[in-house]
């Protein structure tokens, strides 16, 4: 094995050095046996200036297995201060290449001027300072820093460029780069868009300085932020000093048009200004405009400019995708670019509307990508529905790409509230995401060592559960393949729930709980318990509790099972179970223990289609509401000391909310309850009551959950670490920490994306509030009238009418929406029903947008008839009965 890679390395040497002196050398090669096999390799930047690395073969394995190159791995070694571990995990290492000349001209050179910024820049380098232009989305630091990369290789300087919206690049980039970059005086250095991965900074300006100070390298900064990054700096974030220089995009749009000073009026001017919003690219195209058709372009003609030609279908898409992806400072990696869309991306790029950095694609400016966004989101049925939203397809496009770019985006969020704005504290999502990462390493290593859990259901599902919220979905099969060989529920005539011989092992939780009852009643005395039920009457049924209590953790696992995975028909089954065993007034035995009939709510609602027209989900929520009053705003235990009354009412309320009684007072009441009690839920020992408790909050408030999500997470690390064992705990005590992970990996994703949406905000594009703006100047020959088109008389809808419709309309393209992200999200069933259904719904789904798209008061019932049909089909019960217009005749049509 050394001698394999010794082979290799020397073999890389020599092909090198047959071209040129690199900056970066490789000067000794040797195996070591002295403590451990080992490879001995020293690098040398500047003459008598060396450093020497140890790799050690299960290093040389995992970089085989991980195909990292030789450079690669040379790369990794001198990043780390000690020898790469036996459990060192690499990830791909990106290119650092500056644009070509061709892409230059193409992308940047059109745009770029010496403003009183680009004077800035010229003299820092000249003094050798290290520099950080800052600026608005749009203001034109990218192209700045591209025009003084390319002047660096004019005057034969080395350029390294790193693209930091591609989460691969960071210090080792560089490195590989000096391994094969020509040995030279000094090198620029260029880091675009520096806010884009902040967690690989730290290592970077490590990585700088170790080549300044260890191998002589002469290495020049040049990087480019939004604003609030100086501010970062500030507080300490960089180990070398960087001026800060601020870029107005207004400065470079002044210079554009006074190259048209004799042709363009004061007027004029003003409009272009406008239009462009301090986005230079956006003035370059208006001014173009105005040059061949003697008037300012409208925003609706600069969006048909920049979407002439575009075919529908996969073309559309591509152009969609890529404006999301650019709107929010994304770029679109080459591999991910074929993989979705072929060679569209790159037939882009050849047309000038992308361009090509690196191994990644980027349309290019905020306003631009805005603008296609907006005429896509009115014109295109490609870009239609909720899961094309331009927000949505950013947060697929993170999650696709791994951890390194969710990483690097979760620090972003931590960090900055806007491009202008700190946080004034951090939200620790990146280091709450790192936390459910080992909880997550814990569950895979209790599952391989035993599956079933201890024959422990509760503590088996929630883990499941737990495996899948955290994509191993691998894991959650073995587990569940335990859990139904010991309970029957895939049998058509089978009526109640039943395990497989004996009872699992948390029936031993349902006799304590008997026990504790007792307790209780003692506590009430003759009066006896409000709920009217004795210990004695549960002791005496506690199967039948135990059971309703394994029927709404069995809807719970197999409702929130992987798709590929999702058995339709036991979920058939254990609906009909719930049905069967729900009592008269609407709960389900015990009527004293509500938090059984919260959990069978909160099964059913996550294997139903709909909740809220679900018959057995209505009853038991309305039994829900009547158990609370104007006296006692929250639900009983009923249980003692077993589980609290903040358990319960969490429970109860977060049961309400997803069958859709958010808005019920009760409800409301309830939860100021359940917030004035903040110091019971996050006492010590009190974990499932705080981990419950953040579910409710993030479903029913604006709160924010951070504070607590990050003790809890604390809290149940620290428990692992500490090895203590919980089976010498309550019997309760066994499913804690798979329970804890499951509500965490939940609460940590949607807290997550919630707060991505945050920090966006202010860049999404809002076709509702922004409306296009007309022609600055009518189009020649235009008539000074305005023409009244000739509408044929009938009598069409009223516009209370209309807005009925359109309500009804909009929610049957929710639910469309939501029937086909169920179905086609990540690992596609294998059901052909399933696929089936799928087709349907999209079938559906685009001969609504069809028939939705010029619809008025006017629109013929025919059309009306069709959608009331696809409607009533889709929605069941839920679909209202929209008004029909009456109608004379239809010879208007």
């Amino acid at each position: 094995m050394l001698a394999a890679a010794r082979d290799d390395l020397q073999n890389l040497r020599r092909s090198i050095a047959d071209t040129h002196d690199p900056a970066l050398s490789i000067t000794k090669i040797s195996p070591d046996f002295v403590d451990e096999p080992q490879l001995v390799v020293e690098v040398a930047g500047a003459p008598d200036q060396a450093r020497e690395v140890r790799i050690s073969v299960p290093v040389l394995r995992r970089a085989l297995e991980k195909q990292i190159d030789p450079l690669g791995l040379l790369a990794y070694a001198l990043m780390s201060p000690e020898p790469l571990p036996v459990t060192w995990r690499p990830k791909p290492i990106g290119q650092a290449l500056a644009p070509t000349l061709e892409q230059w001209r193409q992308s940047h050179q059109r745009i770029y001027r010496l403003t009183p910024a680009a004077d800035q820049v010229q003299r820092a380098l000249k003094f050798g300072k290290d520099i950080l232009v800052v600026g608005d989305p749009g203001s034109g630091r990218s192209a700045l820093a591209a025009n003084f990369a390319h002047q660096a290789e004019i005057n034969e300087r080395g350029v390294i460029w790193l693209n930091f919206t591609d989460p691969d690049d960071g210090p080792e980039s560089v490195l590989v780069t000096l391994f094969q970059a020509a040995r030279n005086d000094s090198f620029l250095l260029v880091i675009d868009d520096m806010q884009a991965n902040l967690p690989v900074l730290k290592a970077l300006f490590g990585c700088i300085r170790t080549l300044r100070e260890d191998f002589g390298l002469t290495i020049q900064v040049l990087a480019t932020s939004w604003r609030a990054m100086t501010d970062l700096l500030d507080q300490g974030e960089s180990a070398i000093t960087l001026q800060t220089i601020g870029i107005d995009g207004a400065d470079t749009i002044t210079l554009m048009l006074d190259e048209h000073n004799g042709e363009f009026s004061e007027e004029v001017r003003r409009d272009i200004r406008d239009l462009a919003d301090g986005d230079v690219h956006t003035a370059a195209s208006a001014i173009e405009f105005r040059v061949h058709n003697a008037r300012v372009p409208s925003e609706a003609e600069l969006q048909e400019q920049y979407t002439a030609n575009v075919a529908p279908g996969r073309q559309r898409a591509a152009l969609y995708h890529l404006a999301s992806l650019g709107f929010f400072g994304e770029s679109l990696p080459e591999g991910e670019a074929r993989s979705l869309f072929g060679d569209e991306v790159e037939a882009f790029q050849r047309r000038g509307v992308v361009h090509r950095t690196d191994d990644a694609f980027t349309l290019g400016p905020r306003r631009r990508a805005g603008l296609i966004i907006r005429y896509a989101l009115e014109h295109w049925i490609e870009a239609q529905g909720p899961e094309n939203r331009p927000e949505n397809i950013v947060w697929q496009h993170l999650q696709a790409g791994g951890d390194a770019r969710l990483k690097a985006t979760l620090s972003r969020i931590d960090h900055f509230r806007s491009p202008g704005r700190l946080r004034v504290e951090s939200l620790y999502l990146k280091l709450s995401r790192e936390m459910l990462e080992y909880l997550r390493f814990w569950l895979e290593q209790s599952t391989e060592e035993d599956p079933a859990w201890g024959d422990n259901l509760g503590a088996a599902v929630f883990a499941a559960m737990a495996l899948t919220r955290l994509h191993r979905d691998e894991e959650w099969l073995r587990i569940a393949t335990k859990i139904r060989e010991r309970w029957r529920y895939d049998d058509p005539a089978q009526l109640t729930l039943e395990p497989i011989g004996a009872n699992t092992e948390d029936f031993a939780d349902f006799e304590e709980i008997a026990e504790q009852m007792r307790g209780e009643d003692e506590l009430y005395g003759k009066a006896g318990h409000p709920s009217g039920m004795s210990w004695q009457e549960f002791d005496a049924e506690k199967e039948k509790a135990y059971r309703n209590w394994a029927l709404g953790l069995l809807l719970g696992l197999e409702g929130t099972a992987p798709l590929q995975y999702r058995d339709d028909n036991r979920i058939q089954h254990l609906v009909r179970m719930a049905a069967r065993a729900q009592q008269r007034r609407g709960h389900f035995f015990p009527a004293r223990v509500p938090w059984v009939t919260a959990r069978i709510v909160q099964g059913l609602c996550s294997a139903v289609i709909r909740p809220r027209d679900n018959e057995t989900v209505r009853r038991a929520s309305n039994w829900l509401l009547s158990q609370v009053d104007d006296k006692s705003h929250w639900w009983r235990s009923g249980t003692g000391s077993w589980n609290t009354d903040e358990l319960a009412t969490s429970m109860a309320l977060t049961a309400l909310v997803l069958s859709g009684h958010r808005d019920e007072p009760k409800v409301e009441k309830a939860l100021t309850w359940l917030r004035s009690r903040e110091g019971q839920w996050t006492s010590r020992n009190r974990e499932i009551d705080l981990a419950l408790v953040l579910e409710t909050l993030r479903l029913c408030t604006e709160d924010s959950v951070h504070p607590h999500l990050t003790t809890l997470l604390e809290r149940a690390n620290q428990e692992l670490e500490s090895s203590r064992d919980v089976s010498l705990d309550r019997p309760e005590e066994r499913l804690r920490l798979p329970f804890i992970t499951a509500q965490l990996a939940d609460i940590v994703e949607r807290t997550v994306f919630a707060k991505y949406l945050d920090i966006l905000r202010d860049m999404i594009p809002s076709p509702e509030s922004d409306p296009v703006r007309p022609a600055t100047n009518p189009p020649a020959g235009a008539a000074a009238e305005p023409v009244t088109p000739f509408t044929p008389p009938r009598r069409g809808m009223n516009e209370h009418d209309l807005q009925m419709w359109r309500a009804a309309v909009s929610q049957l393209q929710g639910e469309l929406a939501e029937q086909i992200k169920k179905r086609s999200r990540e690992g596609v069933a294998h059901s052909a029903r399933v696929q089936e259904k799928l087709e349907a719904f999209i079938r559906h789904r685009t001969r609504v947008q069809d028939l939705y798209r010029n619809f008025d008061e006017h629109t013929p019932p025919a059309v009306l008839e069709e959608i009331d049909e696809i409607g009533r089909e889709v929605c069941g019960r839920a679909w209202p009965e929209p008004p029909f217009p009456e109608s004379d005749a239809d010879e208007a049509e």
